[in-house]
């Protein structure tokens, strides 16, 4: 069993892993690198061709081959799917904590979604390519001047009946505590009006213990972290789809609305892996009503909470 980590953010020290070393694993290790391949390869395929038409089911064709796709590479590097629930029909804010790069994949495996991603992963080789071609949406964390027009893009697409998908907690976790969600796409369900559907995701051994393998954290590399996966033992990615949660105003302060509908689907991801959100001694872990925020839009897919005195009534 994992010990808990209690840093802010996770380093590569935090990562355990159960790697096989032995002649035979070798060979194991190279076959899945070969099927991976093959599946990118033709997964990718798939992608780009699900795009070559233009037209209003562009984007539907593009989610569905990413889910295909998805599937086809969690196959190939090994990895089992749990799904408990899945998706709900129509548009919703799928929103979950943040372990690996392979999130995403194990999330869009369950149907079609549109991720929302930062902007660097758009230049990555090969990877950034598809992830343009599939739809993503790519947020620039460090323009936050640019904020309140992407989260307006967000709920665009949610009005024409997308499923979003987004990573609250805006970095990556070694899997055994979370730290707050930022808020500002909970801003773009509430103005929607649709719900937000809380996934819970734990990467576990052939035991059923939590491990830290697939953890992408700290200064740790991309192939580095695929290595880690193809030399592990078989790992089982568990995805609990839990009750979604309505995005409603409820109190007629946008600041006050976003942070309970972000601390409900804290912690009810939170008590489902059964895990401590990491507040810092200047973070309240409720929403503070007499203390409104800043625009939604400067925070959540920011690094650091931004507050202003006076009101942000709407």
């Amino acid at each position: 069993m994992a010990t808990e980590c209690h840093r802010q953010l996770c380093e590569e020290s935090c990562v355990s892993g159960d790697e096989q070393h032995s002649r035979r694993a070798v060979s194991s290790t190279v076959a899945r690198a070969l099927l991976a391949a093959g599946a990118l390869l033709l997964g990718g395929s798939v992608i780009l061709l699900s795009t070559l038409r233009s037209g209003p089911r562009r984007t539907r064709h593009a989610t569905l081959a990413l889910t295909l796709a998805s599937r086809l590479l969690l196959r190939a590097l090994g990895i089992r799917l749990t799904h408990r629930g899945g998706p709900r029909p129509g548009a919703s804010l799928i929103v979950a904590n943040h372990v690996s790069w392979l999130d995403v994949l194990v999330l869009a495996s369950a149907g079609s979604m549109l991720p929302v991603a930062k902007a660097e992963i758009a230049q990555w080789p090969v990877i950034g390519i598809l992830a343009r071609r599939s739809g993503a949406l790519f947020i620039k964390r460090d323009r936050l001047g640019e904020l309140p027009a992407q989260v307006d893009r967000i709920a665009v697409l949610l009005r024409q009946g997308h499923r979003i998908q987004v990573f609250p907690e805006a970095t990556t976790r070694c899997g055994t505590s979370m730290v707050p969600f930022r808020r500002a796409a909970f801003q773009a369900a509430i103005d929607a009006a649709v719900v937000i559907s809380p996934v819970a995701i734990s990467y576990r051994d052939t035991a059923g213990d939590p491990v830290g393998t697939a953890a992408f954290v700290g200064e740790t590399g991309l192939v580095t972290s695929v290595m880690r996966v193809l030399r592990a033992r078989p790992l089982t990615a568990v995805a609990s789809w839990l009750p979604v949660i309505p995005a409603i105003v409820a109190t007629g302060t946008a600041a006050t609305d976003r942070a309970r509908v972000a601390a409900a689907a804290e912690r009810t991801i939170a008590r489902t892996l059964q895990q401590r959100v990491l507040h810092t001694r200047h973070q309240p872990s409720q929403p503070d009503s007499d203390r409104p925020q800043v625009s939604a839009t400067l925070l959540a897919l920011g690094r650091s909470e931004i507050r202003q005195a006076g009101s942000a009534r709407r």
